[in-house]
């Protein structure tokens, strides 16, 4: 538990520090977000009983909402970039051709995940509400994305091999990869998701204020919803960073504490 809160604390530590360091990677999700709020509040989307068909609702929040989660990623790898390489902005913004191939496969491998996440959400969220009713409304949302990431796990034990490349980092050799990986499937998510919960819950209440609330009350709920988007993506990318960093260093002492019994038993 000591162990958890002390990674926590670095990791909100790493956000506040960071949080305008890369102004324009702080703004592009909050503009993104910003966009989309824009196109709800056209479709009638925070006016009860709009009569709007929710078919061509979805349709369209989907095709804005895969901008957003791009503007997101983008964010994430930047900044975990920027944490990296020693708070250099001109290291985190100069992607290597490997670096870039990268983060292509790792965009799309995401949104196609959050796509299915989306899709299958109401047969997930109904099962959840029938079987696991004593967990709140804003923290079912996460479950379909579990449910997804712990589908696709035999894909994910080349994860941190995929983050080294988008991170431009020194790569390690196939031993200690292969520990570091098992290390971040088995420690990274817990954090990941107690730190960005509180935010991700409080992002969807502030969209639930703003359904029938008076104009000026709800341009500043989502105004506020943007710039919390924003602080998210950095958030995410303080998580990922922390994570991806304690898994390379458990790897590197698991490994050299298996070389030395294997000296120590030699001797």
């Amino acid at each position: 538990m000591t162990a958890l809160i002390d990674h926590l604390t670095q990791i909100y530590r790493l956000t506040a520090r960071s949080l305008f360091a890369l102004p324009l990677a702080f703004a592009l999700p909050v503009m993104a977000e910003a966009v989309q709020h824009l196109v709800e509040f056209w479709l009638g989307m925070f006016i009860s009983g709009d009569g709007i068909q929710p078919g061509r609702e979805t349709a369209i929040r989907m095709g804005f909402g895969v901008v957003k989660i791009a503007a997101i990623l983008f964010t994430v790898v930047v900044m975990a970039r920027y944490f990296l390489h020693d708070f250099d902005r001109e290291n985190a913004m100069n992607f290597s051709r490997s670096s870039r191939s990268a983060i292509l496969a790792s965009m799309l491998f995401m949104i196609v995940l959050i796509v299915l996440a989306t899709i299958v959400s109401p047969w997930i969220d109904t099962l959840a509400e029938a079987h696991l009713p004593f967990i709140p409304n804003s923290f079912r949302r996460f479950i379909p994305v579990l449910v997804l990431l712990g589908l696709t796990y035999p894909i994910q034990k080349k994860t941190l091999g995929a983050i080294a490349e988008i991170l431009d980092d020194v790569p390690l050799d196939d031993v200690k990869k292969a520990a570091a990986s098992k290390a971040l499937l088995r420690n990274s998510w817990l954090p990941l998701l107690i730190a960005v919960a509180p935010a991700m819950a409080l992002h969807y209440k502030l969209n639930s204020f703003a359904v029938d609330a008076e104009f000026s009350t709800q341009l500043a709920l989502l105004t506020a919803d943007s710039l919390l988007v924003g602080a998210m993506s950095v958030l995410i990318a303080a998580a990922t960073f922390r994570t991806y960093h304690d898994a390379k260093l458990s790897a590197h002492s698991r490994i050299d504490a298996v070389h030395r019994e294997g000296n120590a038993s030699h001797e």
